[in-house]
């Protein structure tokens, strides 16, 4: 999932510096936008953060409009209609998005089969002193229930 994330952010570093050598007119704009891209990898949740709900929907709402902004440039431009570099660039960003999606979505089914097996066996855990060590991972499943 992070490796895919990483993906999309170095994608949309490429997709920035390709509109930058095509159209020098949206400096500022794509300067802003890598403004941004690098507070990404900053803002992003850790397993522990996951279980605070503002940290996960406010890197999501940052993912989320960047991308939307990014993508509506690259596609606006007369160029993307002949120009592979970027049309590759731009399914690439989308498609790991879509990754990072799916992967949530699978977390999220495992995790909650581990955290079932954590509530249904805890008295045997507690028996073999693994009570304590093992503790109930936290969902996607609250920030993408929107």
């Amino acid at each position: 999932m992070i490796n895919d994330d990483n993906q999309k952010i170095k994608a949309m570093h490429n997709l920035m510096h390709e509109l930058l050598i095509t159209n020098a007119d949206d400096r500022d704009q794509l300067r802003a936008f890598e403004h941004q891209l690098n507070r990404l990898t900053s803002m992003r949740y850790t397993q522990k953060s996951m279980g605070d709900e503002e940290v996960v929907e406010a890197y999501d709402f940052a993912v989320n409009a960047l991308v939307s902004e990014l993508l509506s440039l690259a596609e606006s431009k007369a160029e993307f209609t002949y120009n592979t570099t970027l049309q590759k660039l731009v399914e690439d960003i989308r498609l790991a998005d879509q990754r990072v999606n799916n992967y949530r979505e699978n977390y999220d089914y495992i995790v909650l089969e581990y955290n079932n097996f954590l509530e249904s066996n805890n008295s045997y855990l507690q028996e073999m002193n693994l009570g304590d060590s093992m503790s109930q991972k936290h969902l996607f499943k609250m920030a993408s229930s929107d």
